[in-house]
C-alpha cells in the first residue's frame, strides 16, 4: 500500500491536505486552536504517519522534514519516506515539561484525569458527524479542542495513534512531554502477560518525538473505570453515558449495565436512579473482541446471566461457569505490574486517590483468579500471558 500527502496549506488554525491511501483519495483538514501557529513540519509528518499507519510500501510527504523524524516514521510505517531534508532540526526528546491528557469525557478518561495530580492540559478531538455527542459534553471541560473530518472521511483506520493527532500537533506549542490516554487493562492482549517491562515506554513513532507515556489507568478495568467516574463525578454520569457510544450499542448498554449494578450494590452514590436500555437483541457476540470478552465474567456475576445474555450472544458454558464460581474481587482493584515504572510524583497521587476510592491492589486469591481468567481467553483470543 502507497501513501501520499500533499499539497499541504496552512490558514488561520487550519491545515488542510489532499490525502491518498491505497484506494482512499480524499481532500482532509485538521483544525486547531485559536492563536495556534502553524505546526512544525516534523510535527505535521508524525501525524500523516499516524494516519498512514504501518506495513506501507511507500510514503511521501510534501514537506521539509528533519532525518532524525525521518528514520522514526521509516521505522513506523516500515518503508522508505519521500520528502525534502529540513536544513534545522529540532531537538523533541528535550526541553518539553507539560503534560497533556487525551480527553474524551468518557468514564476512562475522567479517571485517567482524577488520577493525575496537578493541572494537565485536556486535548480532546472533535470528528464529527456520529461523534457530535461525545463534543457536546467535552467541550464544557474546556480542552484544548482539535476539529477535523479525518474519521468521517474513512482515515484513522491503520494505527490507534491516529487519536493523538492534537498531542502530536500541539507539541512544541504547548510545550508537551508527557500524555495520558484512558487505555485500561484489558484493552490491549500485551497487558495479560506474566512478565511486565517497560509499561510506561511510548509506542516508537510517539517516543522518536520525545512524549512519555503516564497511562494512569492502564492497571484498572472499566470496572475501575466506572467506580471511579461515579465516585468523583456522580453529577455527571448520565450525561458522560449519552455521549460515549450510540444508544443500543453494546458498549452504551454494559456501561449502563455496570453503573446500575454498582448502585444497586451501594459501591457508589447517584443523584437518579441509573436505567439499563432495552433491546431487541444482543448487541455483542462473544469471540468479536477481547475487551467485551474479559469483562463478561463480571457482568454476569453482578448483572446476572440472563441480562447479561441480553449484553452478549453465544457465551461459552466454560465462561459461565467461572462466572458462578469465582469471587472476581480483582474487576474492581488494581493490577501493580501495570504501574511499573510510573514516575514516583504521579504515583502517589494515584495510589492515594485509588486506595481513597476504595480500589486496592490485586491480593493473593485475585492473583489466581486472574491467571485463571487469562487462560480461559487464550482459547478464545491471540494472548501473549507467558
Amino acid at each position: 500500500m502507497e501513501a501520499s500527502f500533499t499539497g499541504v496549506r496552512w490558514e488561520g488554525t487550519t491545515l488542510s491536505f489532499d490525502a491518498d491511501l491505497g484506494s482512499l483519495s480524499k481532500e482532509l483538514w485538521i483544525s486547531l486552536p485559536a492563536g495556534t501557529p502553524r505546526p512544525n513540519d516534523d510535527l505535521i509528518a508524525g501525524f500523516f504517519a499516524s494516519l498512514a499507519g504501518p506495513e506501507l510500501d511507500s510514503i511521501n510527504m510534501e514537506l521539509s522534514v528533519s532525518p532524525a523524524i525521518v528514520d522514526v516514521i521509516e521505522e513506523f510505517c516500515g518503508c522508505k519516506v519521500h520528502c525534502d531534508l529540513a536544513i534545522e532540526s529540532v531537538d523533541w526528546r528535550t526541553g518539553f515539561a507539560e503534560h497533556a491528557v487525551s480527553f474524551s469525557g468518557g468514564f476512562d478518561s475522567l479517571a485517567a484525569w482524577t488520577l493525575l495530580p496537578g493541572d494537565p492540559t485536556l486535548i480532546s478531538m472533535d470528528f464529527g458527524g456520529w461523534f457530535k455527542r461525545e463534543t457536546e459534553f467535552f467541550v464544557e471541560f474546556s480542552p484544548q479542542v482539535v476539529s477535523t473530518n479525518f474519521r468521517m472521511e474513512g482515515f484513522g483506520r491503520r494505527s490507534w495513534i491516529f487519536m493523538l493527532a492534537g498531542v502530536i500537533l500541539l507539541k512544541q506549542h504547548l510545550n508537551i512531554g508527557r500524555y495520558t490516554t484512558g487505555s485500561i487493562l484489558e484493552s490491549s492482549p500485551w497487558n495479560y502477560r506474566k512478565n511486565i517491562d517497560q509499561t510506561f515506554k511510548a509506542a516508537p513513532l510517539l517516543h522518536g518525538f520525545g512524549f512519555e507515556q503516564v497511562n494512569t489507568t492502564l492497571g484498572i478495568t472499566e470496572v475501575g473505570t466506572t467506580l471511579l467516574a461515579m465516585r468523583h463525578y456522580p453529577n455527571l454520569i448520565g450525561r458522560s453515558l449519552d455521549s460515549l457510544a450510540a444508544p443500543g450499542s453494546g458498549k452504551s448498554l454494559r456501561k449502563q449495565m455496570l453503573v446500575e449494578s454498582l448502585y444497586r450494590e451501594k459501591k457508589a452514590d447517584l443523584n437518579v436512579q441509573p436505567v439499563v436500555a432495552s433491546v431487541d437483541s444482543p448487541p455483542l457476540k462473544w469471540g468479536q473482541s477481547l475487551t467485551d470478552d474479559m469483562l463478561t465474567p463480571y457482568m454476569i456475576k453482578h448483572c446476572g446471566l440472563e441480562a447479561s445474555r441480553r449484553l452478549m450472544a453465544d457465551i461459552p458454558d466454560d465462561v459461565i461457569s467461572l462466572a458462578q464460581n469465582s469471587r472476581l474481587h480483582f474487576y474492581e482493584r488494581y493490577h501493580t505490574g501495570l504501574y511499573m515504572g510510573i514516575p514516583e510524583e504521579i504515583g502517589s497521587h494515584l495510589r492515594e486517590t485509588l486506595y481513597d476510592s476504595g480500589i486496592v491492589p490485586f491480593t493473593e486469591l485475585d492473583w489466581l483468579e486472574y491467571r485463571t481468567l487469562t487462560e480461559l481467553l487464550s482459547a478464545y483470543h491471540e494472548l501473549n500471558i507467558n
